[in-house]
Parts: structure tokens; C-alpha cells; sequence
């Protein structure tokens, strides 16, 4: 703005996803930077760090979600990256379609298996076919 240009790269399509129009258009045209405090309390994004913890952050958050149920996690992320889109009523069928998948798969049995028997669940072993199922 600052300089005669318009936004690029994507920059109005990712926040429109984020922020509401008349905050999109006003970032724009102002040309303002936007701290992370901000950012955050605007719920463009969902966790601060403290300086240059960034990184140390997004590992840690990395290794739990590697550390859980890969096709849950796949499922899950396709209803979320659906739902602005979807009617309520084509959610609600995805949901109980995923649901279904998810009843019949071993990562549920060993979700389910884990949680009686008080034990952490083993989805990196499932995966490697070493967990210890309890039946």
C-alpha cells in the first residue's frame, strides 16, 4: 500500500480465511505491521511463544501429532478444512461417514484398547507393528 502495490502471494485469500473482511481490507490498507499479540488476539493465530521459541514450539507440537492416529488425523483435518464450505447438513453426513471408517479401523481398536486399559495408546507401534494390544 505504502509503495502503489496491491497485496500478493495469497495474502488476501489466507487471511480472508482468518479475519473478517472489513479487518482484511483495513490491514491492506493501511499497511501496518501486526504484532503476534494482535495476530493472536484476533484468532489469526493459535498460540504465542516467547521470543525465538518459535521453532522448539512447532517441533514439540510436531512430535505429538506424529505420535497419534495418522489416518484420524487425516480424517479430521479433511472435516475441518471442509466445514466453511460444506451445509450443515453435508457436515453432518461427512462426520458420520468418517465416523463409520474410523469404527472399522485398528487404529480405533487400539485407541479404545489403550483407554481400558489405562494405558497410553501406541500408534507409532501400530504403524510399525510392534504395539502391544490388550484385548
Amino acid at each position: 500500500m505504502k509503495v502503489g502495490l496491491s497485496p500478493d502471494a495469497g495474502a488476501t485469500a489466507f487471511l480472508s480465511g482468518c479475519v473478517s473482511r472489513q479487518l482484511l481490507t483495513e490491514l491492506c490498507l493501511t499497511g501496518k505491521p501486526v504484532n503476534g499479540e494482535r495476530m493472536h488476539s484476533l484468532g489469526v493465530s493459535n498460540r504465542l511463544t516467547e521470543k525465538q521459541g518459535a521453532l522448539a514450539e512447532a517441533i514439540a507440537l510436531a512430535q505429538t501429532l506424529a505420535a497419534g492416529p495418522e489416518r484420524a488425523s487425516a480424517r479430521i483435518k479433511s472435516l475441518c478444512r471442509r466445514a466453511g464450505e460444506n451445509t450443515l447438513d453435508a457436515q453432518l453426513d461427512l462426520e458420520a461417514q468418517y465416523m463409520t471408517e474410523s469404527l472399522g479401523d485398528d487404529e480405533s481398536a487400539e485407541g479404545i484398547a489403550a483407554f481400558f486399559g489405562k494405558r497410553p495408546a501406541d500408534y507409532v507401534g501400530l504403524r510399525r507393528g510392534t504395539a502391544v494390544q490388550s484385548k
